[in-house]
């Protein structure tokens, strides 16, 4: 009797069978968990991404601010400056709102706030009412604050009570332009000497100056011969400036008086008269008359021409039919 011999595949096929399937098995269960592992991995790393992208805000531009304060007839004018850095320079900066407080920077003393133009200026006029009874100091502030563009800057200036007055008399034909400076003390009013007075015209585009500096005396007083060579409005209204500028104590100044002190100025009619550099309605009538009987002739003469054309068309049309 043949014997029959199993081959050991035979044999061990049913446990490699067994080994797949468990080996499929362990792919089915922990694959999905390491897949799982590895999208939330993914997922931290990008919202750690993310956190780092919105730390990382953009860098503002440094930015300088200069403030002065200006007294113009009772009032106050704040001016404020703003410049920042393009490159390697600062320049005008304009669309920046900067804060005006008094006294220091709180919600309570807020008294006003402007954007900054094309000049990098803004401003703010605040109302004066003059404190007779002593030199009281005050302080005003200029603040930006959480611009989205620039960085935070503020600046301060202090002011005094102070007495610039403006008079004018005549003696002997001559102008005289009398001012006074002083501040008040003790119930009365203090004169300020050694100090030096601009004095100025008012213009369209700025003011003109009159002369060199002139210093008050111990009494606070200045006498300044007014010129007679100056050019008003057509009645001859001027207005005269005086202005005390950077003093130690008092800081900016300006009073300004307005008089008939000019020379009238008389409307040019250059332009309306009938000449040849007139416009065309101020024309000279002897031009006139010469341009549009030119023009005339011109014009009847080509309107014979074509006469003429019309009526050697209707002659030959007229001599056909007879033919």
């Amino acid at each position: 009797m043949i014997e029959m011999k199993q081959h050991p595949s035979h044999i061990n096929f049913p446990h490699k069978l067994r080994a797949f399937f468990s080996l499929m098995a362990w792919v089915v269960i922990i694959c999905p968990a390491a897949f799982t592992q590895t999208v939330e991995v993914s997922t931290d790393t990008i919202n750690a991404d993310s956190t780092i992208v919105e730390e990382a805000s953009p860098e503002k531009v440094a930015l300088r601010m200069s403030f002065e304060a200006f007294k113009i007839n009772g009032d106050l004018k704040l001016l404020a400056r703003v410049r920042s850095k393009v490159n390697t320079k600062f320049l005008n900066t304009a669309g920046v709102e900067i804060t005006f407080y008094k006294n220091e920077i709180d919600p309570v003393n807020f008294i006003g706030k402007d954007t900054s133009n094309h000049k990098g200026d803004a401003v703010w006029i605040v109302p004066l009412v003059q404190n007779t009874d002593s030199n009281t100091a005050y302080t005003y502030f200029a603040e930006v604050k959480n611009h989205p563009d620039y960085e935070d800057a503020e600046e301060t200036v202090s002011t005094s009570s102070s007495v610039l007055n403006i008079e004018f008399a005549e003696e002997d034909s001559i102008r005289l332009v009398k001012i006074f400076l002083g501040y008040p003390d003790s119930g009365g009013i203090k004169p300020v000497a050694e100090t030096e007075v601009k004095l100025f015209v008012r213009r369209l585009f700025g003011d003109m100056p009159i002369g060199d500096p002139e210093t008050t005396d111990e009494e606070g007083n200045i006498t300044i011969a007014f010129p007679s060579d100056i050019k008003g409005d057509t009645s001859g209204l001027i207005t005269i400036v005086a202005k005390v500028t950077e003093h130690e104590t008092l800081g900016n100044i300006e009073t300004s008086k307005a008089i008939s002190w000019g020379i009238p100025t008389v409307n040019d009619d250059f332009y309306s008269q009938r000449q040849l550099w007139s416009a065309r309605s101020n024309s000279p009538i002897i031009l006139i008359v010469v341009v549009n009987t030119v023009l005339l002739g011109i014009w009847g003469v080509i309107a014979y021409i074509f006469l003429g054309i019309f009526r050697i068309n209707k002659i030959g049309r007229a001599y056909s039919k007879k033919i």
